[in-house]
């Protein structure tokens, strides 16, 4: 496949080169890979994008808007700094995927992984107060992962009730 563009590719074709293109710009640090994924769903946002598709696309954005920030400031000074547009752009966009009606029909791993990522933003911007509740939404999805949907962790403060 070509960098020219998904015209060509299936819906599902073109997500899985979108998160692929994200996924290795980011290992090597290439900011031009960066800007074409992100062109890229933008170029598969118009089509009639079914089920998860819609809200996994906002979280594939979210991801090369962490991998640009990565690449443009590697100064650990930066973390604090009031101008920050990457950071804005991925909680617009994991916030959007949260928000989504089919946000519910992804699997529970990738619901997490979209919790996780709001919540560690958040929580590195200073936003403390609401990054506990989107560890908190994560862990729940960990439990439904783990445990099955027919158990939850209501055993943890059982036990803990317990007297020692």
């Amino acid at each position: 496949m070509g960098l020219d563009g998904l015209g060509r590719y299936k819906d599902s074709r073109a997500m899985e080169a979108v998160g692929s293109l994200i996924d290795v710009s980011a290992d090597l640090a290439r900011d031009d890979g960066i800007s074409t994924a992100l062109a890229w769903c933008d170029e598969v946002e118009p089509r009639p994008l079914t089920g998860p598709d819609i809200p996994t696309l906002d979280y594939f954005r979210a991801n090369a808007w962490h991998a640009r920030q990565r690449v443009n400031h590697r100064d650990a000074n930066v973390a604090w700094s009031w101008e920050q547009p990457e950071a804005l752009e991925q909680i617009r966009f994991l916030r959007r995927a949260v928000r989504h009606p089919e946000f519910d029909n992804l699997d529970k791993v990738r619901q997490a992984q979209i919790f996780t990522n709001l919540a560690n933003l958040l929580n590195s911007l200073g936003r403390f107060v609401e990054a506990v509740p989107m560890w908190s939404r994560a862990l729940f999805c960990q439990s439904a992962i783990w445990n099955g949907p027919w158990q939850s962790w209501s055993w943890v403060f059982r036990v803990w009730k317990k007297p020692l």
